[in-house]
């Protein structure tokens, strides 16, 4: 069997420069150089690092396809996640802010996926052991939501009442 050896492209920001990195990191045979250039292009692109390491957004994906198998149901939840976070002030959100309404909206799908399961084992007829069980469950899940709605409240009331003050003085 032939050994083949992986030569890098010519130009490091090209396409296929980054996939080849990304490939190396992916199997864990990525070295300290590689490292490093990814820092590099994780600093100059800050999408990137959005895209890849938004864990808030891989929950959300991961609680929706366990919601639903059907791929039309998930891209509903899909665009009711996005028009909460528009509602929400995302687009104008500083960067506080947009980590706070993820977790609102993270909590919300939590707390409606509770109230379904909530419902269902209640229509389905429980003992009083378990009525009490997933009263707790879904008390938790109102008590995370009003919590990260009343933090993101918060810290917006903080940041809009914060003003500067410039002295102007001639001497």
């Amino acid at each position: 069997m032939a050994e083949t050896s992986i030569t890098a492209p010519k130009d490091p920001d090209s396409v296929e420069a980054k996939r080849q990195l990304f490939r190396q990191l992916t199997q864990n045979k990525g070295t300290p150089a590689d490292v490093e250039r990814f820092h590099e292009l994780a600093s100059k692109n800050r999408n990137l690092c959005r895209l890849a390491g938004d864990l808030s957004g891989q929950a959300a994906d991961k609680l929706i396809k366990a919601i639903t198998p059907n791929q039309l149901n998930r891209e509903f939840i899909q665009a009711g996640l996005k028009a909460n976070r528009k509602e929400l002030g995302y687009d104008k959100a500083g960067a506080i802010e947009r980590l706070l309404i993820d977790q609102v909206v993270l909590c919300r799908l939590r707390l409606d996926h509770a109230e379904c399961l909530y419902t269902e084992r209640i229509v389905g007829g429980l003992s009083f052991a378990q009525a009490e069980h997933w009263d707790r469950f879904l008390a938790s899940a109102q008590r995370r939501y009003l919590r990260s709605i009343e933090t993101l409240a918060r810290v917006g009331k903080l940041l809009r009442s914060v003003t500067v003050q410039v002295n102007i003085s001639q001497k």
